[in-house]
């Protein structure tokens, strides 16, 4: 897992980084340094802290969690990290969120559980990084962590890329169980298998481990309950069924989450399930949900569903994203693809700034090195970090293997660039017969014959295809 130590010097890794060239306004933008709030100049962000590097699915560190290791015994680092600031007492530090890293996009530990999650169609989402790090300790290596927030919907889908089950394991107190509570809102329309544990004597997963076993954990994690009964339990618990009042006050309360399930399968299959449980009629509650769900239609006429998928990349933002992530693509997608030709206009900026700019066959000293992201305008700092933070699965179709250094992934990569640049020469093609056209058009409409005559010659194959019934 790459741990590291951060020394306990205000400006330890800011000097190490500066004699390497980096500016400060490039190590501010990236988290690692944070300006004086007093006076001028920096100091590092990370002091005397056990250091957990965060990756993207790719394996390219995104981002720094940091844990609070006692005071260090010498005078000296006592002093370092009393000089440092007010966040020395802070249990966890963490990376701001960068043009690179979004807590919300990432899930730690997923470029090395990507594998053994596919192969078992099940992925375990823990709360922390130690958490995680236990879990693959004792050969369940399926583990990933979120990032200091409630799963995303954006990680769900992240998820559903390698498996169809996905099972939470939150800590079994109040905050928890509300935690878990609060999750399922937004991950309901996200068509998986979602399951929950709450480990029972009120244990962590390091405490359970090392208490009970790997096998009664891998136990636990077979019985996890369905996420959807978990909440809709957690609705009635307290409730007498009975009572015609409580019984209604209960119905409300399930309606309101069964009416948020976009699915109508799902959906009536839970709605059975709860009239089973509770002695309401399923009649009664699928007009309550119908009722619901009209009066939420209403108010927001045709709200984009959370499960939906994303738009497809185009092929320009494939090429973008391949030439930002795998540096050795650059000089390939450079030489095929001139700037000129990347009709979207933040995209050709993206593009000559960081790939063209920067590739690796560019002869010493003819181009510009790529400028800092800080400096880039607002809606490409935007852009580019939406095409970092993506997922390459999402562009590559599906092909790409986890480790794109392998000869599968670099096969998928070459299928990729080809394909794309292939579309958009095509695309490029059509529009300038679409132009073409319409410049004939308007020449007939003027009554030119010789403008039509002179465009008829410069493009015989348009001509072929008036010509054509």
């Amino acid at each position: 897992f790459q741990l590291g130590y951060a020394l306990p010097r205000w400006d330890g890794l800011l000097r190490a980084l500066k004699t390497r060239g980096h500016p400060d306004r490039l190590l501010e933008a990236a988290g690692l340094i944070v300006a004086r709030q007093t006076g001028s100049g920096h100091y590092d962000r990370f002091r005397h802290r056990l250091m957990i590097p965060i990756w993207d699915v790719g394996g390219k560190v995104v981002g720094f969690g940091g844990r609070a290791l006692p005071p260090a015994l010498s005078a000296a680092a006592q002093a370092g990290a009393a000089r440092a600031g007010d966040d020395t007492e802070v249990k966890y530090l963490n990376s701001p969120e960068t043009a690179i890293y979004r807590k919300g996009t990432h899930l730690y530990g997923l470029n090395l559980a990507a594998r053994a999650i596919r192969e078992r169609n099940r992925a375990v989402v823990v709360e922390g990084y130690f958490d995680a790090i236990t879990l693959h300790a004792h050969g369940f290596d399926h583990a990933v962590a979120t990032l200091g927030t409630a799963l995303t919907t954006e990680q769900a889908r992240l998820l559903g890329r390698y498996a169809t089950t996905v099972v939470l394991l939150f800590d079994p107190d109040a905050p928890g169980i509300g935690a878990a509570r609060r999750n399922l809102e937004h991950l309901i329309n996200v068509d998986l298998d979602w399951r929950i544990v709450l480990l029972a004597g009120g244990l962590d997963p390091d405490a359970y481990l090392r208490t009970h076993g790997a096998e009664a954990f891998a136990a636990a994690l077979e019985a996890a309950q369905d996420l959807v009964d978990f909440f809709l339990d957690g609705r009635v618990s307290g409730l007498d069924m009975a009572d015609p009042v409580q019984r209604a006050r209960g119905a409300d309360a399930l309606v309101e989450v069964l009416g948020t399930m976009d699915n109508p399968i799902r959906r009536e299959g839970y709605i059975q399930r709860v009239a089973q449980r509770t002695g309401i009629t399923d009649r009664s509650l699928l007009e309550a949900v119908a009722r619901q769900r009209g009066r939420a239609g209403r108010r927001d006429a045709a709200p984009a569903s959370p499960g939906a998928p994303a738009t497809p990349p185009t092929a320009e933002e494939q090429l973008v994203y391949i030439g930002l992530n795998y540096p050795a693509w650059r000089a390939q997608i450079a030489a095929a693809l001139a700037p000129e030709n990347v009709r979207d206009p933040i995209l050709r900026r993206i593009f000559s700034e960081f790939i063209q700019a920067g590739h690796a066959g560019a002869p010493a000293g003819s181009q510009e090195a790529p400028r800092p992201m800080s400096l880039l305008p607002p809606e490409v700092q935007r852009r580019l970090s939406s095409l970092w933070a993506r997922d390459p699965w999402s562009v590559g179709g599906g092909e790409f293997d986890e480790d794109p250094a392998g000869a599968a992934g670099q096969e998928a990569l070459r299928r990729t660039v080809e394909d794309c640049l292939s579309r958009i020469d095509r695309e490029r093609a059509a529009a300038e017969r679409q132009a073409l056209r319409q410049a004939l058009e308007a020449a007939d409409r003027c009554g030119d014959p010789d403008q039509v005559l002179r465009l008829l010659a410069e493009h015989p194959s348009v001509k072929r295809s008036r010509e054509t019934p």
